[in-house]
């Protein structure tokens, strides 16, 4: 409430009354670097249909409400130096913007000024991510796992007959507990059976352009644990990333379970990086020791160098990462490193 407080005073809000029609929208940038965005905002707005209420809760759109086209409209680009505020005039959303002007889809392809994406137009399966200034294929094209593929890691129950009542939790953890207080021993049986599913072939594959970018959108009814999957793989065309977003509806279970979206790097003689409560943090090198290597719980991103290229991958909602393939619960040493980095 005091940042809607504090941009109704920048945007001269104060004195105005309720209700009333606006004449155009504050875009604050709160970042050391300036930034040129498109912003997101409900049709209505654009329509003219928007009454503001200075400063309350109410009348708000949450994001649930803007989902569809009808619903929301893209208006930009907007250019906001560091730490400062731009006006965008009311008149102004009425002007869709050209979709996507510098990127293409094509057969098989999505292009931006900064990659060049291969895809089976058939099974959705991306094929290859070229960095178009250095030539390079990020992508791991003989890995057997997919760029953005959803992986459900259980128990294997072929493997592991415990008792019901753990329901498969006795083959990731040693269940004599006595035994594990008077010993201090961890209970981590690194060589437990994991079963590892991806779902089928998709049931739609799409690509087009996006205001922000060209985009493939893979859609699934059903997946190992869940239904609904969707995964889009968007190229911006304002600057060098790649976005994923997905979204799916998870079964009730109450057996151990893990849910991943994998990235084979064609990187060799990799290291990597993320950062934790605000330091930086070299994987194995800058770890203290017996601190855990299986998985490194980020607090923004994780990177990965090698073969003269680099990926960072920006971790805003899913922050727990595995470099180097699946080791949970391995009680890691140190990350193996014989082969290409799987993220």
């Amino acid at each position: 409430r005091q940042m809607r407080r504090t941009m109704d005073d920048r945007a001269g809000n104060a004195s105005a009354r309720e209700g009333a029609e606006i004449d155009g929208l504050a875009v604050c940038n709160p970042a050391p670097l300036d930034r040129t965005v498109m912003v997101r905002v409900p049709t209505r707005l654009a329509q003219g249909n928007w009454h503001h209420y200075p400063s309350r809760v109410h009348n708000l759109d949450v994001r649930a409400a803007m989902l569809t086209d009808d619903e929301e409209r893209w208006i930009g680009p907007v250019m906001v130096p560091a730490g400062g505020t731009v006006v965008v005039p009311a008149a102004e959303f009425e002007v869709t913007p050209s979709k996507a002007g510098s990127g293409s889809v094509g057969e098989g392809s999505l292009e931006s000024p900064f990659y060049a994406v291969g895809f089976d137009e058939g099974s959705g399966r991306i094929l290859s991510v070229v960095d178009r200034e250095t030539g390079i294929d990020l992508l791991d094209g003989e890995s057997p796992w997919d760029f953005a593929g959803f992986v459900r890691e259980s128990v294997d129950p072929e493997r592991h007959q415990g008792k019901p009542k753990y329901h498969g939790r006795d083959a990731l953890f040693d269940t004599d507990f006595e035994k594990l207080s008077e010993k201090m021993l961890s209970g981590w049986k690194p060589d437990w059976p994991a079963l590892r599913e991806r779902p089928g072939p998709p049931c739609q594959v799409t690509a087009d352009l996006h205001p922000l970018g060209p985009q493939l959108v893979l859609r699934w009814g059903t997946v190992p644990g869940g239904r609904d999957l969707v995964v889009v793989v968007r190229l911006l065309v304002d600057r060098k990333a790649v976005v994923i977003e997905t979204s799916f509806l998870k079964d009730d279970s109450m057996a151990p379970e893990g849910i991943y979206f994998t990235f084979p790097l064609s990187m060799d003689n990799w290291r990597a990086w993320y950062d934790s409560m605000g330091a930086v943090v070299a994987l194995d090198a800058d770890q203290l020791p017996g601190s855990v290597r299986d998985y490194q719980t980020v607090s923004s991103f994780a990177a990965v160098e090698g073969g003269g290229a680099q990926v960072t991958l920006a971790c805003p909602d899913a922050p727990m990462v595995q470099f180097g393939g699946f080791h949970f619960g391995k009680g890691l040493r140190s990350v193996p490193r014989d082969g290409r980095c799987l993220l």
